[in-house]
């Protein structure tokens, strides 16, 4: 129900904070290892704003997410999973 209620230590859980069943924010470690946490906004009249679908005990956020501060690191959850955007230069 509040922010207050997600543990400082998340280890490898995800964690929906939602109001009335309604999800609002998606907290979870940033899958970068430097321990950095991601509170990701799920109220689509905020920008930015990801949608999150959920398939048994299973997560998806699209779209990506692309931090270009902190760790510089793009990537999609997929159904748990972490799939990481390749980068290529010219």
């Amino acid at each position: 129900e509040q922010m207050s209620a997600v543990p400082e230590a998340l280890a490898r859980n995800f964690y929906i904070v939602q109001r009335q069943g309604r999800p609002l924010w998606a907290v979870f470690e940033c899958p970068c290892n430097t321990g950095h946490i991601m509170k990701v906004n799920l109220l689509h009249n905020r920008k930015p704003h990801w949608s999150l679908s959920r398939k048994r005990n299973a997560v998806s956020l699209s779209p990506s997410i692309w931090l270009q501060d902190l760790c510089h690191t793009h990537y999609w959850i997929q159904e748990s999973r972490v799939y990481w955007a390749s980068h290529t230069h010219i």
